[in-house]
């Protein structure tokens, strides 16, 4: 059996962690062969056991899903059992991932990015075009609204703040790039950093639905 030391250290990384422990059940068991499973309650798919796993010597076995890079389960072994539990918050890290890019916003920001190809294809050779003083003068002053709002939107949440701050000099650099680069080249550049900014304050509804609908008015109804 596991020591009562054993087992609070697990549940103090899920303690913790991004969800809080609440949002995980813990099975400890005698290791003839699994110690531990760890399952993700809103998904049973994503869970986390340490079993033990004899190869000519006693092995520990860690298997998480999501893996790395699918989402079926990973499996590593290590010489102990605390080797295993380090591997918890990597797992507990994917899991916030998957849950987040299931989140309705993630799909309206997927549909934007399809709208925005579609403009940009749309330009055919006139992507290669440059935004004339007037369609720049505009765009700034869109751009310059968006982050104006956003700090607004802020107010006293330190997150948004941050968020805010790494903002304010990408957009200085978007309102120069107007008179710098073509147009096919400025709009894909605006699209990755503002609809990156409605995912990145994904936690604050009114941040981002007001980030994700200035971010459709600067490139889908910006200048044609």
């Amino acid at each position: 059996m596991l020591r009562a030391a054993t087992k609070q250290k697990v549940i103090g990384l899920l303690d913790d962690s991004y969800f809080g422990s609440s949002n995980f059940a813990v099975e400890f068991e005698d290791g003839d062969p699994v110690w531990t499973t760890i399952t993700f309650i809103p998904n049973k798919n994503f869970y986390f056991r340490v079993s033990q796993a004899s190869l000519g010597t006693v092995l520990y076995r860690a298997e998480a899903a999501p893996g790395v890079q699918l989402l079926k389960p990973d499996t590593v072994l290590t010489q102990s059992f605390e080797g295993c539990v380090a591997k918890i918050p990597d797992w507990i890290q994917r899991v916030k991932e998957e849950v987040i890019d299931s989140n309705p916003l993630n799909r309206e920001l997927q549909e934007v990015r399809r709208q925005l190809e579609e403009k940009i294809d749309i330009l055919g050779e006139r992507q290669d075009d440059f935004f004339t003083r007037t369609e720049a003068s505009q765009l700034a002053e869109k751009l310059n609204e968006f982050s104006e709002k956003l700090e607004t939107l802020a107010g006293e949440n330190s997150e948004l703040n941050e968020v805010v701050r790494g903002l304010r000099t990408r957009i200085e650099e978007l309102v120069a790039a107007t008179e710098e680069i073509n147009k096919g080249t400025w709009l894909r550049m605006a699209g990755s950093r503002l609809l990156g900014t409605a995912k990145a304050i994904i936690g604050s509804k009114e941040g981002r639905e007001f980030a994700l609908e200035a971010a459709k008015k600067v490139l889908l109804e910006g200048p044609k």
